[in-house]
């Protein structure tokens, strides 16, 4: 936990230091979290086909 906590505050002290690049970098890392959310819940419509499994491919597909 240690370790953690010492990474966590050199993030936040580079956040502060460089505010343009780790705006960047977490806009990159928030995309990419919303772009693999999108492909599991495609994954999860088409393993799953149950009644109205149209639905999640579609919210799957718009995220």
């Amino acid at each position: 936990m240690l370790l953690v906590g010492i990474v966590f505050v050199i993030l936040g002290i580079w956040t502060i230091a460089t505010p343009l690049s780790s705006y960047t970098a977490l806009s990159i890392v928030f995309a990419l979290g919303f772009l693999v959310n999108g492909i599991a819940e495609v994954i999860f419509a088409f393993g799953n086909r149950h009644q109205n499994w149209g639905w999640t491919l579609v919210l799957g597909i718009l995220n």
